[in-house]
């Protein structure tokens, strides 16, 4: 079994969080620390997006799957907010510039 997840900054538009923001790794370090090993991988047609791989052991019961599931959606949902914040500290700070 094996699962590729792409982020990306707009759903509609398909659009990559910008390189170098640290996506991929922000959300392998998150699921880390909670005992889910995630691979790092690139996302999109050129490869520049963010992306994970999960690749459990062929011998994963059904109730270690769901611990994973678990793991890995409580890592997406504080990596978003924590991406959200940043994106609006920095636009408040792009503002504080501005004016």
């Amino acid at each position: 079994m094996l699962l590729a997840i792409e982020f990306v900054s707009d759903r509609d538009s398909k659009l990559p969080f910008p390189a170098g923001r640290g996506v991929t790794s922000l959300i392998v370090d998150k699921a880390f620390g909670k005992g889910l090993l995630l691979y790092p991988a690139a996302g999109g047609v050129d490869g520049a997006g963010d992306a994970v791989i999960v690749a459990p052991p062929l011998v994963i019961t059904v109730e270690e799957i769901d611990v994973l599931a678990r793991i890995l959606e409580e890592t997406i949902r504080e990596a978003a907010l924590e991406i959200r914040q940043t994106e609006r500290r920095n636009a408040d700070e792009q503002d504080q510039n501005l004016g």
